[in-house]
């Protein structure tokens, strides 16, 4: 089951930062903005090795480990959640002034 909703989002994760880059940015800046989308992920999984650990510490049994790994869990889902409720809120579909005449063009024709 964890495959199968990997695999169903790595397709739009691989996707989606060209296609932002396109809308949001004019050509000379088109990019850097995709390079920053695309290593924003492994970014964040290598943060996640090394504040994980930081977080949880050392235990001394696995059954005192679990409060500190439970507590990293809500951590990472509330970050996340809050992250995605301000792009949900805060970002519209596409920008108001078009930043380049192709993408005018795109969505217009």
């Amino acid at each position: 089951l964890s495959m199968l909703a990997n695999g169903i989002t790595a397709a739009w994760a691989n996707i989606a930062g060209p296609l932002i880059s396109d809308l949001w940015f004019p050509a000379r800046e088109r990019t850097l903005a995709t390079a920053i989308a695309v290593t924003g992920p492994p970014i964040g999984q290598a943060l996640g090795f090394i504040l994980g650990p930081s977080l949880v510490g050392h235990p001394a049994t696995a059954s005192s480990g679990l409060p500190a790994v439970q507590r990293l869990l809500w951590f990472e889902a509330s970050f996340s959640l809050a992250v995605f409720l301000a792009a949900a809120i805060y970002f519209p579909a596409k920008p108001l002034v078009p930043p380049s005449e192709s993408a005018a063009i795109k969505r217009h024709g």
